[in-house]
Formats: structure tokens, C-alpha cells, sequence
């Protein structure tokens, strides 16, 4: 019998999304191709590492460093910026609030970055925060942050003197000390009291400039002023305006480095920080280095072949044109590449810079264009869009590139995608459990949104800032989840659930007739000394309509639940996959549909023991073959199909612990006799 054999003799199974006919698979959840070569494997699950389960009011993550920054002595440790700072104190110990006084709080989608070193060889850190910047430099103090580094203490001044020496006054209490520095920006009428002056102090709201003289044109009004030397504690501060309230971007560049950070359409860099008594001037920064057009704002910054690469979305929305930078910083020479297809996330791998658009393509820098060289299923072939990463949510190793997903189209599962570099595969590594002590569910299918991804240097340890709903029922759990640590690995596990499906195999005759499958398969051992787990086949050969719609079901009991929407175009025997919620990442098939404004479904398997609250899902045409695979011994198992003689044919593998796919076959039966 003649027949089709997935993967071929070079033992590569190859995703594919360019279309359903082409490769191997086109779509995965929670499997690896990559713990050996030529079998299918389930990935180590993700779960809670420290999150709002154990700190409350915890968020998601949205920026990682691997720093030294509170004591040069000190071990190495992961800082993350949620809604404040979080810091280990050391490899494997969970997240816990930074008490270093003036630590930043109320922090929302804000950056962390080390911005150089001390002279005693610890990190400078500094975090974005709102409109400012705060900072932390150990050589300057072991206990205390710099709170409003960027602009110092700002306050709005109400008039000034005619008079020398000038006397200013402010719209309230200034704070200021005599022998603080401050500079003055656009105050009218009497302009000779704008620029950097030292202050002596009158009182709570009254300072005079020394050595200023007087315009002479009358008193002076409006205008900002910003403390630049706190003269009580030794403290310089750069003394700009406030930033705007947008995300903002850093990176450090170069070895001195600078600070480059990103405000809205303007680049802004702080020269190297060097020492403790660093005065701020002209020089250490520049204020709107570069200024982009007005109608953009920056998303990402990267820093590759030495030069700058900032990523620039437009305002229109994330569909409309958008622009790569290239700037040349030694230089000061800007290039521009626009990107037709919308917005992009960069990152950098094997020292140049790609992107990931939001048409789904990763797409790599040749000198003058982006050239795509792997694409996300459905995005490319349907012309969708996808849900773009966070700007700090992909991570790269020596072999690897991880990208933090979420997808709301019930098209694809969210979580860790994975793209091997010498394969040249793209497929979901792995999603993220909602629970790290108790089996609720296999693996998220969607996010409420995503963060930062970082990876472990040396290791296959992956630290995902992540919000999603907490079982369906209102609640959310957000903050850092992990991948990769022997916490989560799932041979400890019998419960793990992944699946892939198949191209569509096309027919070669309109009259072949498909006959059976032969799953190649292994079986390994887990802790406790047991095989167990399953191989469960399905197959369809005619497309769902409306098959990622999504629903709303509540668990009634292990085998049923309700539904208040109707449910068109659903059969008895069509597959339900749990999306979100209790049992999320599993698949059952209908056995009944009672009711009617409200209707009950039974499904032939209980996914959990006693599962409870919502969950969304969807239906899909998949039909369960029979015998499921629960031998780990006899190494492969013939499964007759139906009798089929569509023009194609679909297959859908589902891996419930305990086994590898090694190799399938399809036969098929040529030039039958069709019946009239």
C-alpha cells in the first residue's frame, strides 16, 4: 500500500506556515522538537515563580537585569521592574521587594537598564519611571535611590524680582537648600533669570540667583525651575523637563556607555556616568539628540553592529507603516527603513538585528531591508495580524530565540515560541500553567498581556513576565513566571498535555482513499519508576467553519457544563479545545447537547476531577480515532481510518505523557472504484 511519511529520511520534522500544505506540522502546543532529533517530546511546562499568589498587588514584569547593583560584594541576582522593584537574593530564591529607600513604586510598563559601573566594579541601575528617571549608584550611597534623576526637583515659578540680585519666586514650598544649583527655563519678561545659577534660600518659597542681575524690563514670570545640586546631600541631577507619559525605551551603548532613551519621537543619551561627584552639564546630556517625525512613537530600541536601531510605531495604529532607525551614533548620520506591513519588535541574534512584525514574520537586517526567514501560522498566508510580543519579550541564546506570545484569536496557543537557529524551526514551546502546586490546568491558551522574557545565560532557564485570569472567575495572576527549572520539569509529572497537527496531506487521485496511520512511537520513564500517559489520534478531511469562535462554558462537573450562547454548527462527536480557565490547553468530544436557552454538553472524558468556574473554548471538526496508544512497550500501533476519499486529509496528534513520536505513516489506496 502506498503510503506518506512524516518526517523523511533526514529524521527533520519541519513546521511550516506558509501554508497548510506544506512541512510537516502547522500548528503546536507544549511540544519540543529539539530534546532529540527526529522525535516529538513534550516541553517543560511553565509555571508561578513569584507572583501576586505570594506578593500582593504584584504585576507583571516588564523588564529584567542580572545585576550587582546593591553591594559589589554581593552575589549576582535577577531585578525586575513590576510594579515596583523586585530583586532575588540569589540563584533560586523567588522574587522579593527592593527595600532600598526611595526604591521606585507605582511603576507601570517601565524599563530597567545598568547604565555602567562604579569604580568599585558594581552596577549603576536606572529605572524608568512616569515622566522621570530614578537611579541607583552604590558609590553615592548603599541605602538610598536617587528619586527624579532626570529632572531633580522640579517647581513652577510664579514671578521674579526686578532687582539684583534676581529673587525668585515659586508657586509653592520649594524644598531648596542655599548652595543648591538650579537651572531656569522659560521664564518671561525678566529673561536674565533663565539658565544654571546657585541659590541662596529666603525663605519657604523666595531664592535668589547669585550673582544675577536684573533685566530691567520689569518683573518676570512663568517659566520651571529644576534643582541640579542638592547641596545637603551631595546629590547632582540632570535638571530636564519632564518626559513624556509614554513608555520609554533604554539601552546602554558603547563602553562608557551611554544611556540612550527613547520619549515619544525623541532620542535622548546620558554620557557615561562616571563618578559619584559627576556634576550634570551640557555635555552628559542631550536632550532630543535625534527627533523623528511627529506622527511616531518609540517602541524599541536595539543596539547591533555598533550602531543604535530604534523602532518607531505609528500613531495611526499598530496595522499602519512603521519605521526602523538606524543611527549611527559615532557619526550622526540617521537611516530610516520603513516597514509596509506595521509595527515590529526588534532583538538582536548573532550580533545583527532582526525584527518580528505584526504580520508574523521574523525578519533579518541584510544592510538595507528586512528579510523574512520564518512566519507565524496563519498570520502570513491569511494576511492577519498577530499580538505582537512586549518589547522585552524575546530573549536570545547561542541557538535559540524565544518569543513571549499571546494570541486572542483562537488561532494560535500563547506562550514561549521557539525558533531554532541551525533548523530553522519556529513552533510553541511551551504555555503557562496558572498554578504551581495544583493541577487546574495544562497551559494557558491566552494572556490578559505579556512582559518581559528573559533567559538565564548558560542555560535553558527562562524567567516570563506574564498577567492572565486566574481560572476564569475574575481574579488575575500576574508577576514572574519560569520555564526550564527542575520545579516544572514534567517528568515528575504524569499530567502534561501537548499536541501538534499535520499539513493537509493532498491526494494525489481524486479517487485515493485514505486507509490508516502508523504512529512510530517511544515511551520514557518518569520519577516513581512508571510508564504512563497516552498517544491520542484524530483526523478530519473537511475544513471547520467558524472554528475560532470562542465560547463561554461553565463546569458543571467533570464531564459536563453549560452554555448560554448558541452553539451553530456544532455536532455530536466535534471536538471542544478549553482555551482559558479550569482544564485550559485540553480536548474532549461531545456526547450530547440537551437544553435550550441554556444547554448542558457532555463531553467522553473528564478532563480535571473537579473542575469548576468558566472557561472559554472553541469547536472544531476533529474526530477521535480509535484505539488511543497506551502501550510504552510494542513501539508503534496501526489505526484504521474510515473510509475516506476526500481530496485531502488532516491529523491531529495529542501527547499525554509518557511517550515520543518517533515517525508517522499514512496509507492510502490508489484508483478504487468510486460508487454511484
Amino acid at each position: 500500500m502506498p503510503k506518506i511519511t512524516f518526517p523523511g529520511k533526514d529524521k527533520k520534522w519541519v513546521p511550516n506556515y506558509l501554508g497548510e500544505f506544506y512541512g510537516h506540522i502547522i500548528n503546536s502546543s507544549n511540544i519540543r522538537l529539539n530534546s532529540r532529533q527526529g522525535f516529538i517530546s513534550l516541553s517543560p511546562k511553565g509555571v508561578p515563580y513569584t507572583t501576586s499568589d505570594d506578593v500582593a498587588n504584584m504585576t507583571k514584569g516588564t523588564g529584567m537585569v542580572y545585576s550587582n547593583y546593591d553591594n559589589v560584594a554581593s552575589t549576582y541576582k535577577h531585578v525586575t521592574v513590576c510594579e515596583k522593584v523586585y530583586k532575588t537574593s540569589g540563584s533560586g530564591a523567588q522574587f522579593a521587594a527592593d527595600s532600598l529607600t526611595g526604591s521606585p513604586t507605582s511603576l507601570s510598563d517601565d524599563e530597567i537598564v545598568v547604565h555602567g559601573k562604579t569604580a568599585a566594579g558594581s552596577d549603576i541601575l536606572v529605572v524608568s519611571k512616569g515622566t522621570n528617571l530614578n537611579r541607583f549608584n552604590y558609590e553615592l550611597s548603599s541605602t538610598t535611590w536617587v528619586t527624579n534623576w532626570w529632572t531633580g526637583l522640579q517647581k513652577t515659578i510664579t514671578s521674579s524680582t526686578d532687582a539684583t540680585p534676581i529673587v525668585v519666586l515659586t508657586s509653592g514650598a520649594h524644598g531648596y537648600s542655599s548652595g543648591d544649583k538650579v537651572v531656569i527655563r522659560n521664564h518671561a519678561t525678566n529673561i536674565n533669570a533663565n539658565g544654571d545659577w546657585t541659590i541662596t534660600v529666603t525663605d519657604s518659597t523666595h531664592f535668589s540667583l547669585d550673582g544675577s542681575t536684573a533685566t530691567g524690563g520689569g518683573a518676570g514670570s512663568g517659566g520651571t525651575v529644576n534643582r541640579t545640586f542638592d547641596t545637603s546631600n551631595t546629590l547632582y541631577y540632570l535638571g530636564q523637563l519632564p518626559l513624556n507619559s509614554v513608555a520609554h525605551p533604554m539601552i546602554s551603548f558603547g563602553n562608557s556607555p551611554f544611556l540612550i532613551i527613547g520619549d515619544k519621537n525623541l532620542l535622548h543619551s546620558i554620557n557615561t556616568p562616571g563618578t559619584a561627584a559627576l556634576p550634570a552639564s551640557d555635555v552628559d546630556v542631550r536632550n532630543s539628540r535625534v527627533i523623528f517625525k511627529p506622527d511616531y512613537t518609540i517602541n524599541w530600541i536595539r543596539t547591533a553592529n555598533d550602531k543604535i536601531y530604534v523602532g518607531l510605531k505609528n500613531d495611526r495604529g499598530d496595522n499602519f507603516p512603521s519605521i526602523v532607525a538606524e543611527y549611527d551614533i559615532l557619526n550622526e548620520v540617521v537611516r530610516e527603513i520603513r516597514i509596509e506591513e506595521g509595527t515590529t519588535i526588534g532583538f538582536v541574534s548573532n550580533g545583527n538585528i532582526h525584527i518580528i512584525d505584526i504580520k508574523g514574520q521574523l525578519r533579518e537586517y541584510s544592510g538595507s531591508t528586512f528579510n523574512p526567514y520564518a512566519f507565524f501560522p496563519y498570520a502570513f498566508f491569511t494576511g492577519s495580524s498577530i499580538t505582537l510580543p512586549h518589547r522585552n519579550g524575546i530573549a536570545v541564546s547561542d541557538k535559540n530565540i524565544y518569543l513571549l506570545i499571546n494570541d486572542s484569536s483562537f488561532r494560535i496557543s500563547a506562550g514561549v515560541w521557539i525558533y531554532e537557529k541551525e533548523l530553522q524551526r519556529l513552533y510553541e514551546y511551551t504555555s503557562f500553567s496558572q498554578s504551581k502546586t495544583s493541577l487546574k490546568d495544562f497551559g494557558a491558551g491566552t494572556f490578559n498581556s505579556t512582559g518581559v522574557l528573559f533567559s538565564l545565560s548558560g542555560t535553558d532557564i527562562l524567567f516570563a513576565g506574564l498577567s492572565m485570569d486566574k481560572f476564569y472567575a475574575g481574579a488575575q495572576i500576574a508577576g514572574i513566571f519560569v520555564v526550564g527549572t527542575s520545579s516544572n520539569d514534567f517528568s515528575g509529572d504524569t499530567t502534561p498535555r501537548g499536541r501538534f497537527v499535520t499539513s493537509k496531506l493532498n491526494s494525489e487521485e481524486i479517487d485515493n482513499f485514505w486507509r490508516n496511520i502508523l504512529v512510530k512511537y517511544s515511551g520514557y520513564q518518569i520519577t516513581g519508576g512508571a510508564y504512563t500517559g497516552s498517544i491520542v489520534v484524530k483526523y478530519r478531511s473537511t475544513d471547520k467553519v467558524n472554528s475560532a469562535i470562542g465560547f463561554l462554558g461553565t463546569w458543571a462537573s467533570s464531564t459536563t457544563f453549560t452554555v448560554v450562547s448558541a452553539l451553530t454548527n456544532i455536532s455530536v462527536g466535534d471536538e471542544v479545545n478549553i482555551w482559558s480557565g479550569q482544564g485550559s490547553n485540553a480536548t474532549a468530544h461531545i456526547v450530547s447537547i440537551t437544553g435550550s436557552s441554556t444547554k448542558t454538553v457532555t463531553i467522553d472524558e473528564a478532563i480535571l476531577a473537579s473542575p469548576s468556574g468558566d472557561f472559554s473554548f472553541t469547536v472544531e471538526n476533529w474526530k477521535k480515532l480509535t484505539p488511543s496508544i497506551t502501550s510504552n512497550s510494542k513501539g508503534y500501533e496501526l489505526i484504521d481510518l474510515p473510509e475516506t476519499s476526500n481530496d485531502w486529509i488532516q491529523f491531529k496528534i495529542e501527547l499525554r505523557a509518557g511517550f515520543e513520536i518517533e515517525e508517522l505513516q499514512f496509507g492510502f489506496q490508489i484508483n478504487l472504484p468510486v460508487e454511484r
